[in-house]
């Protein structure tokens, strides 16, 4: 889960996190029908009931997959509120890194894996119908900003994506390696916060200044 204690209060906030626990998916299997299990959906509520120590509202942003729309309903219920949730092809189907996608999908399903495409991403190798990892994260992040600016300061915003998504996201700023073997967890992820007109990307105790020319 999300480390909240890097979230400095009283400022403009986003988490840019996975969804909650679902059941183990086989490697090259693509399968978006999948929801959260019981233990998913209890510890996406678990997080909504924390966030209350960080904000007085909270606004989710959403993949349209039903297990991402499924973590921001609970994340709400565990937070004691009703809202809408956005729906938003930035954070998932087909996500910032996928261009094409019956090239994407043939890519997961018949070429590599999950954990294989993110480490080719991170190395900079081609993906025939992706974009770079550089482009996609700077493609997702401007739009987190974007929306970050366009929201009052009393209200945490919440985005939900994916594995695929994320993880040559976090590496992109972080220079982790994920792989087989280490992985992003379920709701982990980062906070993204805005200080006047600068944007920190943090995670894992440590910030990287976003630049201006994404948001």
């Amino acid at each position: 889960m999300i480390d909240l204690s890097q979230i400095e209060k009283g400022i403009p906030t986003a988490l840019l996190i996975r969804h909650s626990e679902r059941e183990h998916l086989p490697e090259k299997v693509h399968d978006i029908t999948e929801p959260l299990n019981n233990s998913g959906e209890k510890k996406a509520m678990e997080l909504g009931e924390m966030l209350h120590d960080y904000a007085k509202k909270i606004q989710i942003i959403s993949s349209p997959v039903g297990r991402c729309i499924q973590t921001g309903k609970a994340i709400l219920r565990g937070f004691g509120t009703i809202g809408d949730i956005i729906e938003s092809s930035y954070l998932g189907e087909p996500g910032p890194f996928v261009l094409d996608r019956d090239k994407g999908l043939f890519t997961f399903t018949q070429l590599y894996s999950c954990f294989e495409v993110v480490e080719l991403q991170c190395k900079n190798s081609y993906l025939d119908g992706f974009r770079t990892q550089k482009d996609g994260t700077e493609y997702l992040i401007s739009y987190v900003c974007s929306m970050l600016q366009e929201t009052p300061p009393d209200t945490l915003m919440i985005f939900i994506s994916h594995d695929a998504c994320l993880a040559p996201i976090l590496g992109y700023y972080t220079g982790e390696i994920f792989r087989k073997g280490y992985w992003l967890d379920f709701l982990d992820g980062s906070v993204i916060q805005q200080y006047n007109d600068k944007f920190l990307f943090k995670r894992n105790g440590k910030s990287y200044e976003i630049q201006k020319r994404i948001c």
